[in-house]
């Protein structure tokens, strides 16, 4: 591991800067409560939009838009702390959800420049931050936000649309922001590691008066990519402010700035070479593009607030609203297909792309707790608004550029003299969706039943420019109900088995090959499973069966090169799920995921019958930490955790025939991590508060090819990951 000095460039020079100013302005912060946060209530020791203390949450709102036990939740929900990020260094959400059952996390390996997942088959997981839509649009999913700057990360698995209107059949990703605490932070941390890694972060929070809270967290990270040449350069900050002007209420503003100057690069690789070694093995650290015609730059902000209003003990108001602008400029080469006349040359194509997304977000709803006889209610009426501008260009070369994987030669003119890039799309998307949705949440004795119910009317204006007439601007409406049941009983001593049946629609903003909108898709799920969470102890257990259904899929036609809607798929699978802090010095962390898929619909010649793409059947992980909290060792802590993947499949393109004969299986494959943990303090306590953690994901490195698409759409994993962070507290 090679442990270099921070490089001070412009981005990681503001993050200096801060991190040495900001130490006088948190001693102003008075120090006369640094116990819980004065925004809880007595006899209430979590919330769900507050910070864990441990692996173990026990409560969320992302479910139910509300802060309710997840033991009397009738779905799959799980929650990773800020303290399990931390521990296990995520570096970005996808790696934070590694741990987590039901989704495949970096299936694009280094390649994942937006955080994307697949949940229980699906791609593109919709993505909220506190409690609205932070995906981008379907046209422009290149965002991604900094873990550093979050307080937890949450998956609910299943269709979601009830509560959150439009949104992938797999499920849904919350982001939960830092915020605001009475509870005076002041934390600074420096990492390095392989990769030429560079970091500096900072979290400070406290109170100003008994009013007024205030949080500011920043980060300033740089790391070389696999691909040669490739860079991650990012800085982000987050400043927020909570103020109380009485005791009923909460107006809490939420900020949030990122530029990532390096974005990564979108590697696609062969399969001749990565799954297929007959002809040699693609380098690891092999890219497809070129330094003279590679850029991968991006930038977006957004500002918002979170009100909360208690009209008394049984009514409250809450709105959330935020503004998100989106800016990304991409140059790169695409690998198109193999050259027949050499097994170890593809060829490239250039491609550009200029993404502008502004996005307007509003949610505001009441809840009401009320009594109807022995029924105990808790009802929510709510209204959402969004309104989103996405302006997107695609830009491609005619030509193609060889390349020799095994001798490759960067460094040339692109694009070549005579070549131009043309344009292929070049579209302005303007959308406008409303939606209005009822949920109530019964309790009667120990059942719990939740009933949602959700209409959506959402409008999607369309222009292209490459066109002229008639159909250079199309209007696209939609409309949908969406519902949810879940029934649920709570055992006294724990164990809470539940059913739930759900549904979910996504628009599909393409046109078909006559230049006709494509219905939205729409899905159906019936999930059963058990919850338990052993009394008086801070371990909780999930397990679900679930087989879902989607239909009006679109599929790629390459018969005649276009889009069809003619599309349905079923998934159907197992997870379980635990998180455990078992004794004062033991932690445990363990899932397991079966997922059977299969197209069950299609005109695309052979491929009924077969399973959804780089959709692995079985997944499984598991984590142990351990404290020394006496003798010699006391301040030592180590970690170690196992994750497995098992084989996917990606299908070849043999004349538009997509027949089992075609598929190939990609390998499972194993890794393992490891931490390592010293508090100084435990034998030197002048050194209170000082510590050093040592992490290695991917501990033997170990080369894999993490999933394909198909023949063209190959990627490696991660390779090994070390770095050592020293953190102080005071």
């Amino acid at each position: 591991m090679s442990i270099c000095p921070l490089k001070l460039n412009k981005f990681s020079v503001l993050i200096l800067a801060t991190t040495f100013a900001m130490p006088a302005l948190a001693e102003t912060v008075s120090d006369n409560d640094k116990t819980d946060d004065v925004m809880y209530v007595e006899g209430k020791t979590e919330y769900a939009t507050g910070r864990v203390k441990g692996i173990v949450a026990t409560r969320s709102m992302l479910a139910t838009k509300s802060d309710i036990p997840l033991i009397k939740t009738p779905q799959s929900v799980s929650v990773i702390t800020r303290d399990q990020m931390d521990l296990q260094n995520a570096a970005s959400v996808s790696q934070a959800l590694r741990y987590t059952s039901g989704v495949f996390t970096e299936y694009r390996g280094d390649s994942n420049r937006a955080d994307e997942v697949r949940v229980r088959g699906f791609g593109y997981a919709s993505r909220y931050l506190d409690g609205l839509n932070y995906s981008g649009t379907l046209n422009s999913r290149n965002v991604a936000l900094n873990p550093w700057l979050l307080e937890r990360v949450e998956l609910i698995k299943g269709p979601s649309s009830a509560l959150y209107g439009q949104s992938s059949p797999g499920g849904l990703i919350g982001m939960t922001s830092k915020r605001p605490t009475a509870e005076t932070i002041r934390h600074v941390q420096v990492r390095a590691g392989n990769q030429r890694l560079r970091e500096a972060a900072f979290d400070f929070g406290g109170a100003i008066t008994d009013k007024i809270l205030f949080r500011l967290n920043g980060i300033g990270t740089e790391r070389d990519a696999q691909p040669k040449f490739v860079r991650d350069e990012s800085i982000a900050i987050a400043p927020a402010l909570t103020l109380m002007p009485s005791e009923n209420t909460t107006f809490t503003l939420l900020t949030n700035y990122q530029k990532d100057p390096e974005a990564n690069d979108r590697n696609f690789l062969p399969k001749r070479g990565t799954v297929d070694k007959s002809h040699g093995k693609v380098p690891y650290d092999f890219a497809i593009s070129d330094p003279n015609f590679y850029k991968s730059w991006r930038e977006q902000y957004s500002t918002g607030y979170a009100l909360d209003h208690d009209f008394n003990d049984n009514l409250t108001f809450r709105q959330n609203l935020r503004y998100t602008k989106n800016t990304q400029r991409f140059k790169y080469m695409v690998y198109t297909f193999d050259d027949d006349n050499s097994n170890t040359s593809i060829y490239r194509r250039p491609q550009t792309e200029h993404i502008n997304n502004k996005e307007l977000t509003v949610d505001t709803r009441l809840e009401s707790l009320f009594d109807t006889g022995m029924v105990t209610h808790n009802a929510t009426l709510g209204f959402d608004y969004k309104w989103n501008r996405d302006d997107n260009q695609l830009n491609r070369a005619s030509n193609g550029y060889i390349i020799d994987w095994k001798h490759p030669r960067y460094h040339i003119t692109v694009p070549k003299a005579g070549d131009k890039l043309n344009p292929q799309d070049d579209n302005l998307q303007a959308l406008k969706q409303i939606g209005i949705y009822l949920q109530d949440q019964l309790e009667i004795d120990k059942w719990n039943i939740l009933l949602a119910g959700r209409y959506d009317k959402s409008k999607v204006n369309i222009k292209n420019r490459l066109v002229t007439g008639k159909d250079k601007r199309i209007a696209i409406d939609d409309n949908a109900f969406t519902t949810r049941l879940g029934v649920l009983y709570a055992f006294d001593n724990g164990i809470s088995p539940y059913v739930s049946y759900s549904t979910s629609f996504q628009p599909n903003a393409s046109l078909d090959i006559n230049n006709k909108a494509f219905k939205p898709s729409k899905s159906a799920q019936i999930e059963t499973g058990i919850k338990y969470q052993i009394p008086n102890s801070k371990t909780l257990l999930t397990a679900a069966v679930y087989h879902l259904n989607e239909k009006d899929v679109l599929t790629y036609d390459r018969s005649i090169w276009h889009n069809v809607q003619t599309g349905k798929v079923r998934s159907q699978g197992f997870e379980f799920e635990a998180h455990s802090e078992l004794t004062p010095n033991i932690d445990l962390i363990a899932s397991y995921s079966y997922a059977d898929t299969e197209y069950k619909k299609t005109t695309v010649v052979g491929l009924k019958g077969n399973p959804i793409e780089q959709t692995p059947k079985h997944q499984a992980s598991i984590w142990a930490d351990y404290k020394f909290i006496d003798g010699a060792l006391n301040g030592l802590s180590s970690g170690f955790g196992i994750r497995h993947t098992g084989s996917s499949s990606g299908f070849e393109n043999k004349n538009n025939d997509y027949s089992r004969k075609y598929r190939f299986a990609v390998s499972s494959y194993t890794l393992y991590d490891w931490t390592l943990r010293y508090d100084f303090s435990a034998k030197m306590p002048s050194m209170k508060g000082l510590s050093l953690q040592v992490n290695a994901n991917n501990l033997f490195n170990k080369h894999y090819v993490s999933s394909c698409a198909g023949e063209s759409a190959c990627f490696y994993g991660l390779e090994r990951q070390v770095s050592a962070a020293l953190n102080y507290d005071w």
